[in-house]
């Protein structure tokens, strides 16, 4: 496998200085902890719900901007997967670390500028600018899943448990950092993200210059494998003299093959069955993802905050690195790897059920079990699902069907949040007008119901991905065996 020459350019410099200056085991070790350290620098998008008391107070924002915002983003991390996936295939996953520093830069210091100045000039172009770091997050985050899948192809905990685990740490870490000083405006007692953006701006730039280095490694293997197969090949021609077959029909048959499986995906109705329930299950989950500091303002009061997104986002991040254990141990005992699916849907029920109860009863227990309960199945569904996809479909189509499939937590989560957004705002305008009003005024005095109809839908739509997964493990024997 030959390097395009656009790959050749932009990593030719670095592989000299690598392969002269390093050992092979140095490279190869020291390019996975990038990897990991770029997983977990790209988990910051996750934080758009600590945005939302800021952007309301300063530059005016509804419940709807909000949440039109993390649809932008939304879908730009989770449309373009396939696309990443051939720019990767083509010229190396160092395209895409290049991709995710040119569209994170300028986004996060225009972004930055407009909340320093106190007022969104155009707000088309605010979500414009969130869609490209969408783009720039799954450029950085499918590059060093892909690096590290290369890294270690053999081994499913560190090609792809370890990496959604650093993924969902990101927002853990992140949570604790906005706690300091330097990320608060004294005067207006809230986060002022016109530092916070300008920080990530320089931030990016830093992860950059380390992903730049550790996707060139990636090229370094191409390279050595392409050497190694033209020894083979060498060999095989040697050993098929007088023989009517040519050896170099191998590489022709392994594209058929290649195309025959994608063929076979687009047609499998499993794949549009896992497509159908990441749209609900994870469309769900990234709606309360979202909107968990709305949420505990409104029953609550915006002191439970940074608690609340807390608790989501430990119990995400240890559900990353337990169900990638849980996986391995369910391949080891061949036991279906399917029945983690129906458990994390479940939980995801119980937690609707929680959220609805907490608003009747105003208890933070509840509230706190939802916070949980929301983060293990987000982590979970994020980590067992690709296992699944690359078990059902292998690693030769996992791109073009992972990619696809994060086709439909990208519609979800514009779905659940716009419908969110537009129960909030006609049903809870008032109790946030009034909460402004007067610091003390209890929220549900007025309205201790008015976000009910949003959960009932998402406690819906979890029962109809459980009944689809369902019916699907009864039909499909492959399914129940994977």
């Amino acid at each position: 496998m030959t390097l395009s020459s656009l790959e050749h350019w932009l990593t030719y410099h670095i592989r000299t200085w690598l392969t002269n200056s390093f050992k092979w085991s140095t490279i190869h070790s020291s390019t996975f902890i990038i990897s990991l350290f770029a997983c977990i620098s790209a988990g910051l998008l996750n934080m758009v719900s600590v945005y939302t008391i800021p952007w309301q107070l300063r530059l005016g924002y509804s419940s709807l901007d909000v949440n039109l915002i993390s649809a932008a983003a939304n879908l730009g991390a989770y449309l373009t997967p396939p696309v990443l996936g051939v720019l990767s295939d083509s010229h190396g996953p160092v395209i895409l670390s290049w991709l995710s520093f040119i569209g994170y830069v300028p986004s996060y210091l225009y972004l930055s500028h407009v909340f320093r100045s106190g007022h969104d000039p155009n707000f088309i172009v605010s979500v414009v600018a969130f869609a490209v770091v969408g783009i720039s997050t799954s450029s950085l985050y499918f590059g060093a899943l892909v690096t590290c899948a290369k890294l270690y192809p053999d081994k499913k905990l560190l090609s792809i448990s370890f990496p959604t685990t650093c993924f969902g740490i990101s927002s853990l870490i992140g949570l604790q950092v906005l706690k300091l000083p330097f990320f608060h405006s004294k005067k207006e007692g809230y986060s002022d993200l016109g530092v916070v953006f300008g920080t990530f701006a320089v931030f990016y730039s830093f992860v950059f210059i380390l992903t730049w280095i550790s996707t060139s490694t990636i090229s370094i293997m191409k390279l050595r494998l392409a050497l190694a197969e033209e020894q083979e090949q060498e060999q095989e021609q040697e050993q098929c003299l007088g023989s009517e077959e040519s050896p170099l029909l191998g590489p022709q048959r392994k594209k058929d093959q290649f195309y025959i499986k994608i063929r076979n995906f687009a047609t499998d109705y499993l794949a549009y069955s896992f497509l159908a329930v990441m749209l609900l299950g994870l469309g769900v989950l990234e709606m309360f993802n979202t909107n968990m500091v709305n949420l505990s303002s409104l029953i609550l009061g915006p002191e439970s905050s940074y608690n609340v997104l807390t608790q989501f986002s430990i119990f995400s991040t240890c559900s990353r690195l337990v169900s990638g254990c849980l996986v391995d141990l369910f391949t080891k005992w061949q036991w279906p790897r399917i029945t983690l699916i129906f458990f994390i849907l479940s939980v995801a029920i119980l937690a609707q059920v929680a959220i609805i109860h907490a608003m009747n009863v105003v208890d933070v227990t509840y509230l706190s079990i939802a916070s949980a309960i929301c983060g293990l199945s987000y982590g979970g569904l994020f980590t067992v699902f690709p296992s699944l996809t690359l078990n059902l479909w292998g690693d030769q189509v996992f791109g073009t069907a992972y990619g696809t499939f994060m086709l439909g937590p990208a519609m979800g989560s514009a779905f659940f949040g716009i419908a969110y957004a537009r129960v909030h705002d006609s049903n809870c305008k008032s109790t946030s007008t009034s909460s402004h009003q007067h610091p003390n005024h209890n929220p549900l005095a007025e309205s201790p119901n008015c976000i009910v109809p949003v959960f009932k839908i998402s406690t819906a739509a979890l029962s109809f991905a459980m009944g689809i997964i369902l019916i699907a493990t009864i039909m499909s024997k492959r399914l129940r065996n994977a």
